[in-house]
């Protein structure tokens, strides 16, 4: 921990407490802090910082919201903020990744952990220790208790994030996008997770196939032709724990990190909002694309491996998958055929999960939080 961080958290347990918050969200100016910060701008709390993790946009975020105030994480401003409000809502670790009981601190995550983490992972890395944990429902409740080990409670709420799949609609996305998925193109997302982090723990998890898909065969310019004789677009978006993107975007296979995606005035789920289907492997987006009950493709070519290292929070089989696993690109292609052909043969599976995974899946999460904090 590095004399800042200690410091903070020693401020955070001395001092007395405001009725403010402090938000921190990675990657900053994510759909969780988009959803979340206006929210709790309507509320009874008297100012709201937002404590953004990155380079502040020229066009700042929250600009209508006169009670919420943007300050750069690295700042001594920004952590007399943290250290002196009532209320903490962070998806990582801010400064500190324990909080004393004279705090509301409300872990809002990242999503339902498939892939072991935290106290639930060997390695345990700034394992959190928040007053509030969420998940979706009954199913991952116990599971988000065992790996962030709340002081307080789990609440069984939706995340977020979710409220922003309906930010911009179908249309509004491939407006966004521009080319052939303005002019009707099937739209398919892609969501690899990492394999070997840039930043934090160094360790592998899985087999690192080299290339933004994590696929063994991937060739960009062969699948690209592919989409285009299928009138199909598929972004694909690295995770952003992984390396940066090598791959230029193209016509129909378009490769865009999260600053590409804002230089396009879109943010993930917005962009999830628009998609008629995605292509993932362990990452708990699949859990939250249930809501809109469109295909899910799971793109895992070393499930084996990554069970055998990482592993998995519970015993995650077929009975769980919310669509094929598919292993090499003539897999992805077949499935997707399937997606352009309008042929949906896991539609009874995902309505089984999305009633297993979502408590309410018709609520929207933001208010409902609210709710259940008293704000």
């Amino acid at each position: 921990m590095s004399m800042r961080a200690r410091l903070v958290a020693a401020l955070c347990a001395a001092l007395p407490k405001r009725n403010t918050a402090a938000v921190h969200t990675w990657p900053a100016f994510d759909d969780t802090a988009l959803a979340l910060v206006p929210a709790l701008a309507r509320t009874r709390l008297e100012k709201i910082y937002y404590l953004a993790a990155g380079p502040l946009p020229a066009e700042t975020a929250f600009a209508g919201e006169p009670k919420v105030e943007i300050l750069p994480k690295r700042s001594w401003r920004a952590a007399w903020a943290f250290a002196t409000s009532r209320w903490i809502f962070a998806t990582h670790q801010c400064y500190t990744s324990r909080y004393p009981h004279n705090v509301e601190s409300v872990n809002v995550w990242h999503g339902m952990p498939i892939k072991r983490i935290g106290w639930m992972s060997a390695k345990r890395v700034n394992a959190p220790h928040a007053k509030y944990e969420l998940a979706t429902s009954a199913f991952w409740k116990p599971i988000v208790q065992a790996c962030m080990r709340p002081w307080g409670q789990v609440l069984v709420n939706g995340l977020p994030r979710c409220d922003r799949f309906a930010a911009l609609g179908r249309d509004g996305v491939r407006h966004r996008l521009g080319g052939a998925a303005e002019n009707g193109a099937r739209l398919a997302v892609w969501l690899p997770t990492y394999r070997r982090a840039m930043r934090g723990d160094p360790e592998r998890d899985g087999q690192d196939f080299g290339n933004e898909a994590q696929m063994p065969d991937f060739d960009a310019a062969r699948f690209d032709a592919w989409l285009a004789a299928r009138n199909m677009v598929c972004v694909l978006k690295p995770h952003p724990l992984g390396p940066a993107p090598r791959l230029r975007t193209t016509g129909h296979l378009r490769v865009l990190d999260d600053a590409a995606l804002a230089a396009q005035g879109l943010t993930l789920y917005a962009l999830l909002g628009g998609a008629d289907a995605l292509l993932t492997d362990v990452s708990s987006v699949y859990v939250d694309f249930l809501l809109l009950d469109r295909p899910v493709v799971h793109t895992f070519a070393d499930r084996a491996e990554y069970g055998a290292g990482r592993g998995f929070t519970f015993d995650w089989t077929e009975d769980y998958f919310a669509g094929p696993m598919v292993a090499d690109m003539a897999g992805v292609e077949r499935v997707l055929d399937d997606v352009a052909t309008g042929r949906d043969e896991f539609a009874a599976r995902r309505k089984r999960l999305r009633a297993l995974f979502h408590a309410d899946p018709e609520a929207p999460a933001t208010p409902s939080l609210l709710r259940q904090l008293g704000l």
